[in-house]
């Protein structure tokens, strides 16, 4: 009698831990759907004052075929991007996705409201070595944290990073992005393309592509 109700209380016990997982779960993906969908409207009604923006130039190389139609076509460039989020109000900071050396050192931009962390990653590194770069980052003040890379695998974890940007096409990760545990990683759009990272003022990040012509958002 005694071992019935103890499996008793122990799956009660389960049920209650495997709610309360299931809560988070929900308030979580509830909080961030409704944090993008505020983005995406404030985005619209061009009211984006409490926005930081990561505006860069795609570098995945076109098919032979977007190439073509896109020949003809009008350039756009970031500086196209900026002019419109600026008027918005939102802080945009240009990131050079073909020149990663350039944050070898982490460097520290401000925001809106947030200071930004950016380091890059040419190759793969050790979780202490990792863990050294975000230190220092920390210590600089980095409310925000964005890695740029070619390659996720670059990066033996993504605990403490919160964008991770893509310079190399991958399969697994959009031009729009993804979540991955806590953190959004996104991949570079096409050359000719403008890809841009919308940071909130509470770190909920989402993204954008402006493609030639109509200079417009995928989403």
């Amino acid at each position: 009698m005694a071992v019935t109700r103890d499996r008793k209380a122990l799956f009660l016990l389960l049920a209650m831990m495997a709610a309360c997982f299931a809560l988070m779960a929900a308030y979580f993906l509830t909080s961030r759907t409704w944090n993008v969908a505020a983005t995406i409207l404030d985005d619209r009604a061009g009211q984006m004052d409490d926005y930081t923006v990561l505006a860069f130039s795609g570098v995945v190389p076109q098919t032979n075929d977007q190439a073509g139609a896109s020949s003809s076509g009008e350039k756009l460039f970031v500086s196209d991007v900026r002019g419109d989020y600026e008027e918005s109000g939102a802080v945009v900071l240009t990131l050079d996705l073909e020149h990663l050396s350039a944050y070898a050192e982490p460097v520290i931009f401000e925001g809106s409201g947030r200071s930004i962390g950016v380091f890059s990653l040419e190759r793969a590194v050790s979780e202490k070595q990792l863990d050294a770069i975000l230190e220092d980052l920390s210590d600089q003040g980095a409310q925000t944290v964005v890695c740029l890379t070619k390659r996720p695998a670059y990066l033996p974890v993504t605990d403490g990073v919160d964008v991770v940007i893509l310079s190399e096409n991958d399969p697994d990760y959009s031009g729009t992005g993804q979540l991955s545990n806590d953190t959004f990683i996104v991949s570079s759009p096409e050359e000719g393309s403008i890809g841009a990272v919308v940071v909130t003022a509470s770190n909920v990040a989402s993204a954008r592509i402006f493609v030639p012509k109509e200079s417009s958002s995928q989403k």
